[in-house]
């Protein structure tokens, strides 16, 4: 037995090789949860935006950008990135959008293809087909990439340069050999998978920001208040009208920099605690959230259509942004 032992030992990995495979390891899942995050974001919300449209009720550009898509993946079909795709399915559905129906199949992939890593410009280009717009400008004033980063130079331009090294230290770790000298210590990986966490929350918010102009336009979502008093513990006080507001409740709270889904924890009206508020005219309503909120804030609900679930459509998926599992 002993021999046996002594035999493994000595074919085991050093401790410099297993420190190596960790930090790869490491580095290659936090990329992969980066990269799967935003392929559910965007398909979150390509799917909320074409939900019981025919195709040909779908903008022009819309449509235009989805072609030109669908024939640069149909293709690649059934192979590598669009494995989970097949020629037949793709060009069936496709017949259907093209005849009329409503329930057909929006591929998300052809939007969200691409052949390169997802460095910042990369990223822009592929929320662009989407029709998520400003997102370079919103960075700027990111609440979470602001906390991220501290004071001190453009947002844009450092989430531009963390990025660029973030993948380049991803396909450093995937496709060469890497030196004991380049590898970051526990501190600085934490650092980066932070980092992404923050950009993703950026990218999470103006996606919702975006699609709730877009439910408000379609009579799917509506504003009703914004908050005009905070206090601790995520205690708000909020000028709301014509709305019905139980606990438990999930409310968008929206800024120029900030666009995010809040639970109501109670409300509080005229001195009293209720399960639920009922309001016809403007009044004062007392909400503890789950989360922070800012004075003026504005407070929008998701109304359900009977077709989809705007509200799961958009925050299912979307909401919640963590490096320990893919969202």
């Amino acid at each position: 037995m002993k021999a046996e032992l002594d035999g493994i030992a000595q074919g085991a990995p050093s401790g410099l090789d297993w420190r190596v495979s960790d930090y790869v390891a490491a580095i290659s899942r936090t990329y992969a949860l980066y990269e799967n995050y935003i392929d559910d974001l965007l398909s979150a919300w390509i799917q909320l935006r074409v939900s019981g449209l025919k195709y040909a009720d779908l903008p022009a550009d819309w449509r235009a950008e989805y072609e030109r898509g669908f024939a640069y993946v149909l293709p690649l079909a059934a192979d590598g990135r669009y494995e989970h795709l097949t020629h037949e399915t793709m060009v069936v559905e496709h017949a259907k959008a093209f005849a009329g129906e409503t329930s057909y199949i929006t591929f998300p992939d052809c939007f969200t293809y691409r052949t390169s890593n997802l460095r910042l410009e990369i990223l822009n280009q592929i929320i662009s087909r989407c029709q998520i717009t400003g997102f370079l400008e919103w960075i700027e004033s990111s609440e979470s990439l602001k906390q991220f980063f501290g004071s001190g130079g453009s947002i844009k331009d450092r989430t531009q340069k963390r990025l660029k090294e973030f993948v380049q230290y991803r396909n450093d770790a995937s496709h060469s050999s890497i030196p004991i000298n380049a590898i970051m210590g526990i501190d600085q990986v934490i650092e980066f998978a932070d980092f992404i966490e923050a950009l993703c929350k950026a990218l999470r918010d103006r996606v919702h920001f975006i699609a709730s102009d877009f439910l408000i336009s379609v009579d799917r979502a509506r504003h009703v208040g914004r908050i005009t008093e905070v206090f601790s513990n995520n205690v708000a006080v909020g000028t709301l009208d014509a709305v019905k507001l139980n606990k438990g409740d999930r409310l968008l709270i929206k800024s120029g920099r900030m666009c995010a889904f809040r639970s109501i924890e109670s409300l509080r009206m005229a001195d009293k605690d209720m399960e639920t508020v009922t309001v016809g005219s403007p009044a004062e309503i007392g909400i503890k959230f789950d989360d922070k909120v800012r004075v003026s804030d504005n407070v929008v609900v998701i109304i359900n259509a009977n077709d989809a679930s705007p509200d799961e459509e958009l925050a299912g998926r979307s909401d919640s942004v963590s490096m320990a599992e893919p969202a």
